[in-house]
């Protein structure tokens, strides 16, 4: 039981440390980033690992990055990404982007990385 533990620990802070809730695919892909660094890793290529479609890639990829919406108050426009991925369009293919981690998000799956040793 210490496995489960430590996993229980490292949600705590990674929740902590992002300050708002993050899912099991957003996880998934701060891991396969991680797992690829420093290159990039396009988005069929995480829609084929996680088994999951590109259109959900992309949406989880954004909550991940930076999320922006139009506060209906004061109309101005707020920032709600955890600002952990960052994303270009592919240079191989143009239909098709590629994400990888900021400074933010290699720190955040360090601190993981440490927890679980």
């Amino acid at each position: 039981m210490h496995g489960i533990k430590k996993m229980n620990k490292a949600i705590r802070i990674l929740r902590d440390y992002v300050n708002k809730d993050i899912n099991i695919d957003q996880l998934a892909i701060l891991l396969h980033l991680a797992d690829n660094e420093p290159e990039p890793v396009s988005y069929s290529t995480l829609s084929k690992l996680m088994d999951n479609s590109k259109a959900s890639i992309s949406r989880n990829i954004e909550m991940l990055s930076g999320h922006y919406l139009k506060d209906p108050i004061t109309g101005e426009w707020v920032d709600t990404g955890l600002g952990l991925v960052k994303t270009s369009p592919s240079p191989h293919d143009s239909e098709d982007c590629v994400a990888f981690l900021t400074d933010r998000g290699t720190k955040v799956v360090w601190i993981l990385n440490e927890l679980i040793k």
